[in-house]
């Protein structure tokens, strides 16, 4: 249906523009028929309250609400039986007509000296008559005024929108601060036991993080960082273990320290084992036997360390140090990968074959003047900026393998 509309927090039975329609035509003819207000009824509905609500607003501008077939029907039937008592009347009327005649005579003698009296009353009449139309004038158009500002804010009340159960319960609010701690008045406060049911989840999900991170060894050596500064005294230990409370003495502190650096020193070992494997098997063939049991040692290395680990609670900014690192690592090598690419691209090759002529100075510069215009002072800064990259992508790789 055309102009309907409803909004989310609004009861709209009628939009606004087919409710004013309906008011101008109820006004002009008295009436409305329940087929136009069904017309105009949104088909969004949701209860008979809301059009109970629409139906009494109209009878309160005066406007009645029929239906129209109904009174056709009725209409029809009354205007047949007037028609049949009119032809009875004509009939009884044309006999009573003679005997009629004879008393009009005698009645027009009588009207005649009433009517000179009805002449000096009606005199009278016509003086008293003026000051009853002044006053009543006076009282037409003071209740005109009332009525139409009655008629006005009815219209307001049915087109202004209606309030939700929370502001009917707690009034409007505009305030962000009320509408917030209403709001939160109305959200039930955590048990006991939900609260440690959430804490468990929250440190489940923690070391789930973690043990996924330990596959990159960066994650290794940034809490190698962090332990570094504890020895060095620079950082104390309750800003990077969740452990170690405020209310911890001297004694308790410096104990918990000791024993998550003893922590670092088992998972130290482990990590460079780990390393020296994963440099075999960035060179193994991956179908031998040897790169299978290599493997398998650096998981099972990698879960002691995760085991180590998991005494331990870090805190949050440890955790979000430690995923940054990660993911500045990865953007790194992808920004080096996408430079390099653009640099092999004017040479029409692609990034390997470029980084192949590294092998000597005097082959690279040769190789590209052969594929550019470039001078030999420029093919030589090429040549010695390649290598400075080339140098630091296989320290990055180190770092990660």
């Amino acid at each position: 249906m055309a102009g309907k509309i409803k909004k989310s927090g609004e009861n709209v039975v009628i939009s606004k523009k087919e409710l004013e329609k309906l008011i101008k035509k109820g006004e002009k003819t008295g009436s409305l028929s329940f087929a136009e207000l069904n017309d105009a009824i949104s088909d969004d509905l949701k209860s008979l309250d809301q059009i109970e609500d629409v139906v009494i607003q109209l009878k309160e501008l005066g406007i009645k609400l029929v239906d129209k077939e109904k009174e056709k029907i009725k209409k029809k039937a009354a205007a047949k039986k007037k028609a049949d008592t009119a032809n009875k009347k004509t009939n009884s009327t044309a006999k009573t007509a003679k005997t009629g005649t004879k008393k009009t005579k005698i009645a027009t003698k009588k009207s005649k000296v009433a009517a000179k009296k009805t002449k000096t009353a009606t005199k009278k009449s016509k003086v008293a008559a003026k000051k009853a139309k002044t006053t009543a004038k006076n009282k037409k158009e003071a209740e005109k005024k009332k009525k139409e500002k009655e008629k006005e804010q009815v219209v307001k009340n049915l087109l202004a929108p209606k309030k939700d159960g929370s502001d009917i319960e707690f009034g409007a609010v505009t305030d962000p601060v009320k509408m917030y701690l209403k709001e939160m008045g109305m959200v039930t406060l955590l048990s006991r036991e939900g609260e440690i049911e959430i804490a468990k989840k929250i440190e489940h999900g923690e070391r789930n993080i973690l043990r996924a991170m330990l596959d990159c060894p960066l994650t290794i050596l940034t809490i190698f960082i962090y332990g570094d500064k504890m020895e060095e005294k620079s950082m104390r230990p309750k800003h990077v273990l969740r452990d170690v409370d405020e209310g911890d003495g001297i004694v308790d502190e410096a104990s918990k320290q000791a024993k998550f650096l003893n922590s670092l020193k088992i998972i130290k070992e482990l990590h460079e084992e780990n390393q020296e494997k994963r440099d075999y098997l960035l060179q193994a063939n991956i179908k031998t036997k040897k790169y299978e049991i290599f493997s398998k040692e650096i998981f099972d290395n990698t879960e002691t360390i995760f085991a180590q680990l998991k005494q331990w609670r870090f805190e949050a900014n440890v955790i979000f140090n430690i995923e940054k690192n990660i993911r500045n690592t990865i953007i790194w090598f992808a920004k080096i990968d996408e430079l390099v690419a653009k640099c092999a691209k004017t040479f029409k090759v692609k990034s390997k074959t470029m980084l192949d002529k590294l092998s000597s100075e005097k082959e690279f510069v040769k190789w590209v003047r052969s594929k550019s215009d470039l001078t030999i002072v420029r093919s030589k800064l090429l040549f010695k900026d390649l290598c400075s990259i080339s140098v630091q992508v296989s320290l990055r790789k180190n770092e990660v393998k």
